[in-house]
């Protein structure tokens, strides 16, 4: 599945500040490549150990991303859902809201003019 974003965390920085330029560069290139398109990097060393560690947190992102998308069609049609969701809760509070003894098609009882 190809993507177009992933997260990337604090802790993957701080692993690879330590890192000389030419392994870390080698190592920002894999994470790119594997998270946006699933290519495996062809790495040794220092860099694969520091990728071997990452790739868990990449994978339980991809699988996320993926659960998303299954549970509610595209990303278009999920946020076409949320719009939904939300009328639902602003009716239910405009029920709540009302008084005792009031229905739907009452209009609320005012002060008596007498």
């Amino acid at each position: 599945m190809e993507r177009n974003q992933f997260t990337f965390y604090r802790s993957y920085y701080e692993a690879l500040k330590h890192l000389n330029k030419r392994d870390r560069a080698q190592v920002l290139m894999a994470v790119i490549a594997y998270a946006l398109d699933e290519t495996v990097p062809a790495l040794t060393g220092v860099p694969l150990s520091v990728f071997t560690l990452i790739k868990p947190t990449l994978d339980s992102g991809r699988n996320k991303a993926k659960n998303r998308l299954g549970k509610g069609g595209t990303k278009g049609e999920q946020r076409g859902n949320e719009g939904e969701g939300e009328a639902e809760i602003e009716a239910e509070a405009e029920r709540e809201g009302k008084g005792e003894g009031e229905s739907e098609g009452e209009a609320p009882a005012g002060p008596d003019p007498a």
